[in-house]
């Protein structure tokens, strides 16, 4: 009964594992590819684009003439005859244009003549100019503009770096599920001898129900492997977006990360050479310059001023005359009071925000110093891995060794091969951490 029972958990434990299959067609692409998608079709990307196109749009309104205005009136005029006239028939044209040459300058002209009568023509014309009633949130404009460009720089740098990091989450995650594969399929193949041994009554029944425990915490490592890897394909999914289906990545070897690394060290040392910002530090820095744009365009005594000139022609006279007008509104003293106040919180801000950079520099410097030992680390692991499994292959053929345990420590190989690549991938996404605080410059 007991043979039955053990034979029972083989085939509900031991049964074929595949891998698991998809809804879509599958894509593979290299780290290379993840990365020019990602610069070309990311949504976020797109929609900072956008932000920039329309808040220039803005900008530009101050200097156009969208405006400007023409306009066109007749009309038809009839007076009865009197005792002392006669009937009189007319046509009445008359025109004005309005141009905004600048925000603060307009310009309206207008005339009207009786095209049936030589005996009157009229016309006028009026020039008005307020040197301070333009915009006053001109500046407001150039602040935003200037921010959407800032924003579309660091998502322009940043997403290419985020899916390069996401690539090597994938890669990670599908060498975790092929080592999970190869962990169960060991651990079905050593149940199966369990199995055998148990029937020769080479083994006690406890020892082969903690043989089929370790096959049973292998298959739940091989789901949850699965899991993690749909996981990270999610991530990068929110930055490619779906419309490839489902996505496999090229895996690059912990050499050629190796090698990523040493190029990266390159691109970061020549970066270097600049100075390192945030988003943030320049939205400031932003916010200040538009201030002080605000505060030199705040006058301390702010009058309205008003220059008109009218001319009238008939048959019988002719004249004109010229209006200047100066009516002090008010000081701006309290006005400026707080354009000071608010510069001296955002000069503030600006001294806190690179506080804030130093210590993310000089915490982002000790990450990368313990990331380069970890895979030191690694790397030594990995070297006394693999002479591991060329000795175990040595005893093999010598008949000292099983096909098991060579299996097994070529499956602790694979481990420290994992080990390794997480290792150089996290010093990768360090550095790369680091170059966009340089590239934003």
């Amino acid at each position: 009964m007991k043979k039955a029972s053990a034979w029972m958990m083989v085939l509900l434990c031991a049964s074929s594992v595949s891998a698991p299959l998809s809804m879509y067609a599958e894509t593979v692409m290299t780290i290379d590819d993840v990365i020019a998608y990602a610069a070309e079709y990311n949504r976020d990307i797109k929609a900072a684009i956008r932000s920039v196109e329309d808040s220039l749009e803005s900008l530009k309104e101050v200097f156009t003439l969208d405006d400007s205005s023409i306009s066109l009136d007749s009309g038809y005029t009839y007076t009865a005859a009197t005792s002392t006239t006669d009937a009189s028939h007319g046509f009445t044209l008359v025109s004005s244009l309005s141009v905004p040459i600048v925000p603060q300058l307009s310009l309206s002209a207008g005339i009207s003549k009786d095209l049936l009568s030589d005996t009157s023509a009229s016309g006028t014309a009026q020039i008005t100019f307020s040197p301070f009633a333009g915009k006053t949130t001109e500046w407001k404009d150039w602040e935003t503009y200037r921010k959407a460009e800032i924003h579309l720089t660091q998502t322009q740098i940043g997403v290419p770096l985020g899916a390069e990091v996401a690539a090597l989450d994938v890669i990670r995650g599908q060498m975790g599920l092929s080592y999970a594969l190869e962990s169960l399929e060991l651990e079905e193949q050593k149940y199966d001898i369990a199995g055998k041994r148990y029937e020769l009554a080479d083994m006690t029944y406890t020892e082969l129900q903690d043989a089929g425990s370790d096959l049973s915490t292998a298959r739940q490592s091989y789901y949850d492997a699965q899991k993690s890897l749909l996981s990270l394909k999610k991530a990068i999914y929110q930055i490619i977006g779906p419309d490839l289906g489902d996505i496999t990545v090229h895996e690059v070897t912990a050499e050629e990360l190796v090698a990523m690394i040493e190029t990266r060290d390159r691109e970061l040392k020549l970066a270097q050479d600049g100075a390192a910002t945030t988003g943030t530090l320049l939205n400031r820095a932003v916010e200040l310059e538009s201030l002080n744009r605000q505060l030199k365009k705040t006058p301390v005594y702010k009058p309205d001023i008003s220059i008109s000139a009218s001319i009238t022609y008939t048959t019988v006279k002719a004249g004109g005359s010229l209006s200047f007008s100066l009516s002090p509104n008010q000081f701006q003293t309290e006005e400026r009071a707080d354009i000071l106040a608010d510069i001296a919180d955002k000069e503030s801000d600006l001294r806190l925000e690179q506080a804030n950079l130093d210590l993310e520099l000089r915490m982002l410097g000790q990450n990368i110093s313990v990331a380069r030992e970890a895979l030191q680390v690694s790397l030594n692991d990995y070297a006394n891995a693999q002479s591991l499994v060329e000795e175990t292959q040595v005893l093999l053929d010598q008949g000292q060794r099983t096909t098991v345990e060579l299996r097994e420590s070529e499956l602790a190989l694979f481990t420290s091969q994992i080990q390794l690549f997480t290792a150089a991938a996290e010093l990768y996404e360090n550095l790369g951490d680091l170059l966009l605080l340089y590239r934003l410059s």
